[in-house]
């Protein structure tokens, strides 16, 4: 499956020798009861033209959350690929000081 192969091919990629498999906890409960997963897809070096297939990808191995930024110049691609009940960590740069600079 190539959805399969290039969501392994930019994982190992971008965290080599890190398990997907590891002993973490399965998310951090927030103030309105919703869990936040403690693991998360790296969008950092994923092309637009194959994000949202990899995201959709990351979705069906059971990823619930990814991570974007604004510099990855993916985040629409990688949107594209969420569901209404998955997170999409962005980091906002540190000159956003304002509401209205954060879309």
């Amino acid at each position: 499956d190539t959805g399969a192969e290039q969501l392994y091919t930019a994982y190992r990629s971008i965290s080599p020798g890190v398990s997907l498999n590891g002993d973490l906890p399965k998310g951090i409960t927030l103030q309105n009861g919703v869990l936040l997963p403690s693991r998360a897809l790296g969008t950092m070096k994923i092309g637009k033209r194959v994000a949202q297939n990899i995201v959709g990808k990351a979705l069906e191995l059971g990823f619930r959350a990814v991570d974007t930024a604004p510099s990855y110049k993916n985040e629409s691609e990688v949107g594209a690929g969420l569901g209404d009940d998955d997170f999409c960590i962005v980091k906002v740069p540190y000159r956003a000081v304002w509401p209205e600079q954060v879309r």
